[in-house]
């Protein structure tokens, strides 16, 4: 697929990996939908610095499903669709152990909804993204863990239905990329240590995998872990 004025919808796209494939997808010529919830300043100082134009912004709280059904009426037809958005706590924390609901609605009943309206739109071809977690690969067990399985495990299911309408859905499960929101100054000593390389996930190399996914023509229910070998 050409991704030239291609108008694609990432949810927490204004920072972090966001960001970064936000600047990838507009370099390959895609309209931006962006969304953000408290990171507009972010938001608006990051498409001045994109290429190309008619870039739009777009706040939502995407763990309301109310919230979520006025954002999908206000940014209306898409052809790409990248499920960046994602909550997490520090494992353990009161923060943790009190967000099953807040982790189901943000990281799998959202991503959910947004693939509904994708598939709605009865486009002639389509592509849609899901960022899950490496996690998903090894036996776990808590919210986090579980709305990230049941999201890839839904990337699988969908793909013979998107297939029927020339759409296809694909997810990359990153491993550590950048320090946790709750310790910004982390080295992430610990959990790099475990993995092969002993060094973080490029955004950049996300941002590409994204790129790559939307792009060919030949890939669906596919999930690639990029993870330095965690």
């Amino acid at each position: 697929m050409n991704l030239q004025g291609k108008r694609v919808l990432i949810t927490g796209g204004a920072k972090r990996v966001g960001a970064a494939i936000a600047q990838k997808l507009a370099a390959e010529g895609c309209i931006l939908a962006l969304h953000c919830f408290t990171s507009l300043s972010e938001a608006e100082n990051l498409l001045q610095t994109l290429p190309g134009k008619n870039h739009e912004i777009f706040t939502a709280d995407l763990s309301y499903p109310v919230e979520v059904e006025k954002f999908i009426s206000k940014v209306g037809k898409f052809d790409l669709l990248v499920n960046n958005a994602s909550q997490f706590f520090r494992p353990g924390s009161p923060e943790d152990l009190n967000a099953e609901n807040l982790y189901w609605q943000i990281n799998y009943f959202t991503p959910k909804r947004l693939l509904e309206a994708f598939f709605d739109q009865n486009l002639s071809e389509g592509a849609a993204v899901n960022m899950v977690d490496s996690a998903v690969f090894h036996p776990g067990k808590g919210a986090y863990y579980e709305s990230k399985k049941a999201l890839a495990d839904l990337t699988k299911s969908l793909c013979r239905d998107f297939g029927s309408r020339n759409l296809r859905i694909n997810a990359i499960a990153p491993g550590a990329v950048l320090p946790p929101h709750w310790a910004p100054n982390s080295n992430m000593t610990k959990v790099l240590s475990q993995n092969a390389l002993h060094r973080a996930v490029k955004c950049e190399d996300l941002a590409d995998m994204t790129a790559f996914m939307l792009k060919c023509d030949s890939m669906t229910g596919t999930i690639i872990p990029i993870d330095c070998g965690a």
